[in-house]
């Protein structure tokens, strides 16, 4: 089957045991990529950013059939074998063998990704050799014609890797991953641990192999300077989430989510008085274990709406930490009732009557409805929107301001895009 697609990623989700003991019986799991559905286009470079800790390298790791989804599958249609990887099997190694022929990685740091007690002509030939493409004769050409390729000589393949500086390390690991032909090649942060005076020759270098070979980039880098000068497209995770996906320069143009727009804003500007705005902040406990309800970004988004997926535990929190800042209250207990209901036990019927007051006049768009009983407080939130990806000129964003059911039920308008 023909198709302009390398790779097709389906609602896959990966996560990572964190038990601390074999005898506990509760499971702890650290989410790090959640429903992620995408495509890698032949002959494009798509960015992949995001903070850390939003799955950029489990996406990578993922992709390349090294770590196991639990849900979801994987298609990758190479020009002369297509691949599934469904979570519902686990992969022979014949098919992993044929994904890591046609495909290979670049790690961030070139210290600890090459072997030290090789040399650089034994490193290079390596995948070349492991994989039975050939023999050592054809192995030590093409590492020749690579090492050129590269802006290395021949006489640096007679080198150990300690002999090499961070940048000439960085050239040897693009040589290596070239000698098995790859379609599909995944940088990891290749230039964050080298010199600001090297990085844009390693970044124009690995620009000028992309066309040399006719290659295809996956870059996961969380310096969006660097994604707007390599790529096409642009995916934007945020604690395993896809927030928005489109062309780079229409994300940078008008980055149309609440975090691209946080993402893009924080990129320093080099301009006499330029000061960098300062955002409304609604810290909450958020983290890959304890993932919010609904958007993951809608604790720290400064256009949440009522729907954006609150959960009682979340509310109840932000509430007791009001109360305390804004009424002095050190004792006000709470207890969820279940995901959309919380009730808040006050000292005395008066200072219920003061909580609910200050929920009334500033949690309203969290919470639907509270109501005094003696010194209880008893508060229901807004039933949430489920958020999913939606279409929006050519991107698609994950957010319930640009979903047109929402809207039109709603009647709720979207933010400017912009800075």
């Amino acid at each position: 089957m023909v198709t302009d697609e390398l790779v097709s990623l389906d609602e896959i989700s990966v996560r990572y045991d964190l038990r601390g003991s074999s005898l506990s019986r509760s499971k702890i799991y650290l989410n790090a990529l959640n429903g992620v559905s995408l495509n890698i286009l032949k002959g494009e470079t798509l960015a992949v950013v995001g903070e850390s800790g939003s799955g950029k390298s489990t996406l990578a790791m993922t992709v390349l059939g090294l770590l196991r989804h639990w849900k979801g599958s994987i298609a990758y249609h190479f020009s002369r074998h297509d691949i599934l990887n469904n979570s519902e099997r686990k992969m022979k190694r014949s098919e992993l063998r044929e994904l890591w022929k046609r495909s290979s990685i670049v790690f961030q740091d070139p210290y600890s990704a090459l072997d030290s007690k090789k040399l650089v002509k034994d490193i290079i030939a390596e995948p070349y050799l492991g994989h039975g493409k050939g023999g050592r004769q054809e192995s030590e050409e093409r590492s020749k014609e690579l090492i050129r390729q590269v802006g290395l000589t021949e006489d640096h393949l007679g080198f150990y890797p300690d002999q090499l500086s961070g940048g000439q390390r960085q050239r040897v690991a693009i040589a290596r991953t070239l000698i098995n032909e790859p379609e599909l090649i995944i940088f990891d942060e290749p230039t964050s641990s080298l010199d600001v005076s090297i990085q844009a020759q390693i970044l124009n270098l690995i620009l000028d192999i992309k066309e040399i070979h006719s290659l295809t980039y996956m870059f996961i880098t969380h310096n969006l300077v660097v994604a707007k000068h390599v790529s096409d497209r642009m995916l934007v995770l945020y604690l395993g989430n896809v927030m928005e996906i489109g062309p780079t320069e229409s994300i940078f143009s008008g980055p149309l989510h609440p975090y691209t727009k946080l993402l893009i804003s924080s990129i320093p500007v080099p301009k006499s008085g330029y000061e960098m705005t300062q955002r409304e902040s609604r810290e909450a406990d958020v983290n890959s274990v304890n993932l919010p309800g609904g958007c993951a970004f809608h604790p720290r988004c400064p256009v949440a709406t009522k729907y954006c997926g609150w959960k009682s535990s979340e509310v109840m929190k932000l509430v007791i930490r009001e109360a305390y800042l804004m009424l002095g209250l050190e004792n006000l207990q709470g207890e969820t009732a279940d995901e959309l209901s919380f009730r808040l036990t006050a000292p005395d019927a008066e200072t219920a009557v003061s909580v609910n007051r200050m929920i009334t006049g500033r949690d309203s768009f969290r919470i639907e409805r509270s109501e005094v009983k003696e010194n209880i407080v008893s508060c229901t939130l807004h039933a949430p929107w489920t958020p999913r990806l939606s279409q929006v000129g050519d991107r698609l964003v994950n957010c319930v301001l640009f979903d047109e059911e929402f809207k039109m039920q709603n009647g709720v308008s979207p933010p400017r895009s912009g800075r």
